[in-house]
């Protein structure tokens, strides 16, 4: 005994009837935060002695106490911070039981359309089946106006072609066929007018009178 210890405050406490604080740092047992836990089993896989058991499907989170030797990589690798160590020590018991914590199921947050997408599916024609595949219907594709111009074989055409294609490809491949159409008829057009013309005189002269037979 020195003449410090005589003035000054004892180390040691009464216990059990006085308790000193845990220091920072201590490491007594492993808390998990249910409502933060997603239940990916990180924590099991880094778990040295196999002490935790994660089971998706009945939604539990188990730890077995007594065999935990309070390494905290379980609380290190944890993606959501639902693990932390907790300074109390485990209870003393005669018996081994297994701490279980039950994991409540969150709602899936709804996942808005992204505006590439959302553009993507304005005005996608309604699906009809047709020769047992289906495939967007050619009226509902069409404005009005534009399918009232089309003719039978070139809608049939584009139906046949489209077949089974996403919307955005089966747009393209449509805009395709209708511009090789018009092509095709704006070259029709003058050969027609020449053979419907027959040898008549060019625009602005007068048709030659036939000369009289002598």
């Amino acid at each position: 005994m020195t003449l410090r210890s005589i003035f000054g405050k004892p180390e040691t406490v009464l216990y059990p009837l006085e308790e000193k604080p845990a220091p920072m740092g201590l490491r007594g047992h492993i808390e998990n935060d249910p409502s933060r836990c997603v239940l990916c089993s990180a924590c099991a896989r880094a778990c040295t002695t196999g002490c935790l058991t994660v089971d998706k499907k009945g939604r539990t989170w188990e730890i077995q106490p007594y065999a935990c030797v309070q390494c905290g990589l379980c609380v290190e690798v944890c993606p959501k911070d639902a693990l932390s160590m907790e300074t109390a020590r485990t209870a003393v018991g005669a018996q081994k039981p297994s701490r279980v914590v039950l994991v409540p199921e969150r709602e899936r947050p709804v996942r808005k359309p992204r505006p590439q997408e959302a553009a993507e599916h304005v005005g996608e024609a309604p699906s009809v089946e047709v020769a047992g595949k289906t495939r967007a219907s050619e009226g509902a594709a069409l404005p009005a106006s534009e399918g009232a111009q089309l003719s039978a074989e070139l809608l049939a055409l584009i139906a046949a072609k489209t077949a089974g294609l996403d919307p955005a490809r089966a747009e393209k491949v449509r805009a395709g066929l209708i511009a090789r159409a018009s092509r095709a008829d704006g070259k029709a057009a003058p050969s027609t007018a020449r053979e419907t013309s027959g040898g008549s005189a060019p625009d602005g002269e007068e048709p030659a009178e036939d000369a009289p037979v002598a």
